[in-house]
């Protein structure tokens, strides 16, 4: 019997031979309570009021109806063999049979508790239960909050499981990587903190040690109001005991750079916003701090982000105002920050702070400004209010702290700050979604279609909304360089200049018809509208980094490195502008910016990594990283992992690669290639002609496979042409 998968630890997906669309969002909420568990039979009554609580009883039982039609129509070319749903006059059920479901899996692999069990339990953990669906129906919302906090807590079990395990074994490679996977789920197990730090010891990382005990001890007080116990302690004080005694002769050189890397980066954002700001002594200096998602559910970052990066845009119209840069002030994104202190370094007279709690439709919102000279507050404020307030409610913060600093506003400002790209709040959420899944999609493609559907929705919803048209063309760019038939790109051309009909202003439209361009190999008119881009969008890391890319296409290393630096610095958690730092680098022969960007690169693809474990696409890149650096042993092993994942999508295996080829192993990094250019559009002259200048592969240039490769790609190209 054909079995459907259907996936709910992440995102709601549905899948035989390929993805299987249901048509609301209620039908997926529906089709996923029946399986939780399969076979489990439910009240008709029941099941109404569980989603259509509000419309009374016919309305609702009609409505069930409805859904369940929907559900047994998709599904029914997928379960040839069976009917997927059991149905009677008073009960459903879904027929277990006919489901492979991933969370019913998980709870039976961590039941089994054996190491092989447990690997495959926690490659299931791709994020909360029913990642991003959430309803307006009171019984379900509270139903899916019970469920998703005991498939959490499965989660951490499996991973606790697992990390004893492996430790055991001595696996230390593997361990480190579950472990962050486990601080990831809970960040306050403050025994996996101690764990975490033994096992960088034993590969020599005492650095890493170190710091690990500074995340400790600023989660467990962020999060607890707790400091580190006397275990913990302990341990610091062992390891940095250790490493000062190891280090003695050079005990002047280790003091003054802890934390170098991150130090400098920093220093660097603030130095550059200092040196941007005008005389201040006739106007107020305000920096925005990140908001705090204080919701309990990490997937909701995505809301404080969104508000925290509206209201600095908002506050840098006011012409009387001296507004921090937006990746000044994410370089504080969740430390425990000192007002004056945060003041002193960014060089402000104003420090506005908040948090955002979001449950189910109702939002509370605390805000409060705050003199940067003696810690008072000159305003604060706490709203709470139903979610579709949220975009009045950012002109009522912008307005109040306008007003609290006694500035006056222009006519045209107080119109710029009313105005807004989209009036409409359910538009705008999924906006929020959807580029915070592309913002940390890695090239991942399932990150990517999320994005895209989410972009879709906002677009469905509001069809004059400029930037989700650009979010879904950005898409569908990545989609289209990895290898996704169903792409073309006069579709992304077409959403980009739709963008742009409806807003000629928005930097992120230009940067997206920018990206389709160079995709398409045509690099000059890239250029000139990617250079529009930077002059609207200064701050946007889409500009940067897709400029940066087409330049160094062009062979234009020097102009790409300097793009890419400014990306990284314009999006903290992304390693991939780093890591084509590294490309153009090598490029130049220069040697010790290479190495620097790798260190930095390594630790933002550890992150990622340790937050989602299965990202082939992330460990491409980290396998790179670690054979830059010499760390051949760790290159190998991430090598193997990223190839365990199967990648299908043409970029990862590029990448993968390029990974081998620093390795020394070329035999398997030309099968790779040979895999990556069977890829029709892959053979387009863009991508052939990256590969010709990409200095990763230097060492395939004298190589016969290699060179029969360019050959085959240069002949079909002329023939296509």
């Amino acid at each position: 019997m054909t079995r459907l998968r259907l996936s709910l630890l992440g995102p709601f997906r549905l899948e035989a031979d390929s993805e299987i669309a249901l048509p609301s969002r209620k039908a997926q909420a529906l089709l996923a309570y029946l399986a939780l568990p399969a076979g489990r039979r439910h009240r008709r009554d029941k099941l109404a009021s569980l989603l259509w609580a509000d419309r009374g009883d016919p309305a609702a039982r009609h409505n069930l109806r409805m859904a369940l039609s929907q559900i047994a129509k998709a599904v029914r070319p997928g379960a040839q063999d069976a009917a997927a749903m059991i149905t009677s006059a008073d009960q459903i059920a879904v027929d277990p049979a006919a489901f492979d479901v991933d969370a019913a899996r998980l709870e039976g692999l961590v039941a089994d508790g054996s190491p092989e069990a447990l690997l495959k339990a926690v490659e299931l953990c791709h994020g909360d239960l029913l990642d991003g669906l959430n309803l307006q129906a009171e019984p379900f919302e509270e139903w899916l909050t019970v469920q998703r906090s005991r498939f959490h807590e499965l989660a951490i079990r499996g991973h606790r499981l697992l990390l004893d395990h492996q430790i055991s074994c001595d696996g230390t490679e593997a361990a480190i990587i579950t472990a962050l996977r486990l601080l990831a789920l809970d960040a306050t197990d403050e025994d996996a903190h101690r764990k975490l730090m033994r096992l960088y010891v034993a590969q020599g990382r005492k650095d890493a040690a170190l710091r690990q005990f500074q995340i400790c001890a600023d989660t467990l007080q962020r999060e607890l109001g707790l400091a580190p116990d006397a275990e913990t302690r302990a341990l610091h004080r062992s390891i940095a005991q250790a490493r000062t005694d190891a280090d003695a002769p050079h005990a002047s050189a280790v003091n003054l750079r802890p934390d170098a890397a991150l130090q400098s980066g920093r220093r660097r954002a603030v130095d550059a916003a200092l040196a941007e700001m005008p005389d201040l002594s006739d106007r107020p200096a305000i920096a925005v701090l990140p908001f705090v998602n204080i919701s309990g559910d990490p997937e909701q970052e995505y809301f404080a982000d969104g508000l925290t990066e509206d209201v600095i845009t908002d506050l840098s119209r006011v012409s009387a105002l001296f507004v921090v840069a937006r990746n000044t002030v994410y370089t504080y994104k969740g430390r425990a920050v000192e007002v004056r202190q945060a003041a002193r370094e960014l060089g402000v007279g104003h420090i506005l702070e908040g948090s955002v709690r979001k449950v189910g439709d109702r939002l509370r919102i605390t805000v409060q400004l705050v003199d940067g000279r003696t810690g008072g507050h000159l305003w604060a404020d706490r709203y709470d209010r139903g979610i579709d307030d949220i975009l009045a409610l950012q002109d009522e913060i912008s307005q109040s702290v306008v007003g609290a600093l006694k500035v006056k506003l222009l006519p045209e400002e107080r119109a710029l700050i009313a105005s807004r790209p989209t009036s409409n709040p359910e538009a705008y959420r999924y906006y929020l979604m959807g580029r915070s899944f592309f913002l940390r999609s890695g090239w991942g493609e399932r990150a990517l279609r999320v994005a895209r559907q989410m972009f879709v929705r906002a677009a469905a919803i509001d069809p004059d909304y400029a930037r989700a048209y650009s979010g879904i063309a950005n898409s569908d760019c990545y989609l289209m360089c990895m290898g996704d038939l169903t792409v073309s790109f006069q579709d992304i051309l077409e959403n980009s200049e739709r963008a742009l009909a409806l807003d000629p202003t928005l930097a992120e439209a230009h940067a997206t018809k920018g990206l389709a361009l160079y995709t398409a190999g045509r690099h000059g008119e890239a250029t000139v509208a990617l250079g529009q881009a930077l002059r609207l969008g200064p701050d946007l890391f889409e500009a940067h980094f897709f400029a940066a890319r087409n330049f160094r296409a062009q062979g234009r290393y020097r102009e790409s490195v300097a793009l890419f630096e400014c990306a990284a610095d314009l999006q903290p958690d992304d390693f991939r502008a780093l890591g084509l730092a590294v490309n153009a680098y090598r490029s130049l022969g220069d040697r010790e910016g290479m190495r620097s960007a790798a260190r930095r690169c390594l630790e933002r693809v550890e992150a990622e990594v340790a937050v989602h474990p299965d990202n082939a696409g992330a460990l491409a890149f980290g396998a790179m990283m670690l054979a830059e650096l010499g760390e051949r042993a760790r290159a190998e092993t991430w090598a193997a992992r990223t190839a365990a994942l199967d990648p299908l999508d043409s970029i990862t295996g590029y990448n993968l690669a390029c990974a081998y080829v620093g390795i020394g192993r070329l035999e398997t990094a030309m099968e790779r290639l040979e895999r990556v250019y069977a890829d029709p559009p892959f053979r387009h002259r863009a991508h052939v002609e990256w590969m010709k200048k990409d200095s990763s592969l230097d060492p395939l240039h004298d190589y016969p496979p290699y060179q029969a490769l360019v050959a085959r790609l240069d002949a079909e190209i002329a023939q296509d042409a």
